[in-house]
C-alpha cells in the first residue's frame, strides 16, 4: 500500500515535519507544525533578528529539523517510492498505446 502522508519529527520534539503527496496534481505539500514547550523557547533576541530580517526584506528561517541518520534514510526512500510509482503508474498506458 502507498502511504500518501509521511511524519518527520524534529529530534529534540520542537517541530513536525507533514508531507503529503497528492499523485492527481503531482505535488508533495510540506507542512511544519511547531510541539509543545521547547518551540516557543526563541529568545527576544532571535525574535527581532527574524523581524529585521523580514522589514529588510532578506532570508530568515522559521525553523530547523534535526533528524537522525536513520530517519533522514527512511524519508528519501519514501519520497523515491512514491515518485517512481507515480511515474510508472503515469507512463505505463504511454507505452502500452505506443506498442499497439
Amino acid at each position: 500500500m502507498r502511504h500518501k502522508d509521511y511524519y518527520l519529527p524534529c529530534r529534540c520534539g520542537c517541530t513536525l515535519l507533514h508531507v503529503t503527496w497528492l499523485p492527481e496534481e503531482e505535488e508533495f505539500w510540506f507542512t511544519q507544525y511547531e510541539l509543545g514547550y521547547y518551540s516557543h523557547q526563541a529568545t527576544w533576541k532571535n525574535y527581532f533578528k527574524r523581524l529585521w530580517s523580514a522589514i529588510r526584506g532578506r532570508m530568515y528561517p522559521l525553523f530547523e529539523l534535526n533528524v537522525t541518520e536513520h530517519e533522514a534514510f527512511l524519508f528519501a526512500e519514501w519520497l523515491e517510492e512514491r515518485i517512481y510509482a507515480h511515474l510508472e503508474d503515469k507512463y505505463e498506458g504511454k507505452e502500452e498505446a505506443e506498442h499497439d
